[in-house]
């Protein structure tokens, strides 16, 4: 039966070699400052939306915030 690939390891870039293509995903990730410890966590990509073409947009820092908190709180790395 085929291991299921969670976290890094999930939809890598097909070059013929896994190994390989995991080394160049982490590499990238870790350019940002994030080291192995982080990269064992499942990892949540939080995206903030505000502009100030709308007024409904006045509070998505806050939000934004708020959610990297929480993910952070929970053991998460949050990027």
């Amino acid at each position: 039966m085929d291991e299921i690939k969670k976290g890094m390891r999930r939809r890598l870039t097909r070059y013929g070699d896994d190994a390989f293509v995991l080394f160049l995903r982490k590499s990238f990730i870790k350019e940002l400052g994030y080291g192995d410890a982080a990269l064992d966590k499942p990892v949540i990509g939080i995206i903030n939306t505000a502009s100030d073409f709308n007024s409904c947009h006045g509070n998505v820092d806050e939000l934004v915030r708020s959610a990297k908190d929480g993910v952070l709180a929970a053991g998460i790395a949050g990027v």
